[in-house]
């Protein structure tokens, strides 16, 4: 079973984003270290490249004229 996702009522949510990041909040990864400081020195080494993705989806109505929704969302 898929351990990558959690949600309040539906676990239909990412932990770490696999292909597509949909926000800036959307987790990509984590560093562990033994320490604060080695913790540090790996987060500068790692570097990410975004691809801007179109069209920018803002409002429910850029939704709409979009037809990016989720119609029929299949709950479990």
């Amino acid at each position: 079973k898929e351990r990558n996702y959690f949600g309040p009522i539906f676990k239909d949510e990412e932990i770490f984003a696999k292909e597509i990041v949909t926000s800036r909040a959307h987790v990509i990864g984590a560093i562990v270290a033994k320490t604060e400081s080695a913790a540090r020195k790996a987060k500068d080494l790692v570097n990410v490249t975004y691809e801007k993705l179109q069209p920018v989806i803002v409002t429910i109505e850029d939704a709409i004229n979009h037809g990016s929704f989720y119609s029929g969302y299949p709950h479990k």
